[in-house]
């Protein structure tokens, strides 16, 4: 991770054998002209509903507008409403880019 090609951030807890990830976020850029990335997030079922999702997406998006990037976008199942719910409330939307395929929805915005 370099901060501005991809970064990327853990949240962490102590467990019964150390220093655990219960979460990981990123973006990677895949237009350089464009300014624009791809985003990552994940968190292990039993963190979920916990905050860290919040967390590391305001982490990630933070980041992205602080190392200049103009448009982020991230792959969601359409299946996943909660996600995408989450993406919302992050300021993703539907419908900038098309999907790459079926069952997929696109979310992405502009960074100010």
């Amino acid at each position: 991770v370099d901060g501005d090609r991809h970064a990327g951030w853990v949240a962490c807890v102590w467990g019964t054998h150390g220093e655990e990830i219960v979460g990981e976020a990123g973006w990677n850029v895949v237009d350089e002209a464009q300014g624009s990335a791809e985003l990552g997030l994940s968190v292990l079922d039993h963190w979920r509903g916990s905050g860290v999702a919040n967390r590391l997406m305001g982490a990630l998006m933070t980041g992205a507008r602080s190392s200049g990037l103009r448009h982020i976008y991230g792959d969601v199942l359409d299946a996943n409403a909660r996600m995408l719910a989450f993406m919302r409330r992050h300021g993703l939307e539907e419908g900038w880019d098309d999907p790459p395929e079926p069952g997929i929805v696109r979310v992405s915005c502009k960074l100010r």
